[in-house]
């Protein structure tokens, strides 16, 4: 059959059917994919609305630990961002063992605390 398909797409009288129909193939399998993904797209995008809908619009602590460690990733050098990303990674392996863990971590809740208090989301009660 492999030698049939190579003689047929080869052969001059063939020729132009043969790629006629390699390109309407590919057309038609690249609009499916299309719109496999466009489906998908709308689908991630009315969840997310969904979502949107749902939140009451404050602020969390932990998204505001996010905000503030973007912030402070911003604001420091590279090599800073590296030594924080050590720190970081660290902590995960074992949590809080050393002086220099203690001071990223302040001064990250401190601009938390900050952003929380900008966007009118902060109380007493809060971390």
């Amino acid at each position: 059959m492999l030698g049939t398909i190579a003689e047929i797409s080869t052969h001059p009288r063939n020729f132009p059917k043969f790629a006629s129909a390699v390109m309407l193939t590919s057309g038609l399998i690249g609009l499916a994919v299309m719109k496999v993904v466009d489906n998908k797209r709308e689908a991630n995008l009315r969840q997310h609305e969904d979502l949107e809908q749902h939140h009451d619009g404050t602020m969390s602590h932990d998204e505001s630990l996010v905000r503030a460690m973007i912030e402070n990733a911003k604001a420091s050098t590279p090599l800073e961002n590296l030594e924080n990303a050590v720190t970081a990674q660290n902590n995960f392996m074992i949590p809080f063992h050393g002086d220099q863990d203690t001071k990223l971590f302040k001064r990250i809740e401190g601009k938390s605390k900050e952003i929380r208090k900008a966007s009118g989301e902060w109380n007493k009660d809060s971390k």
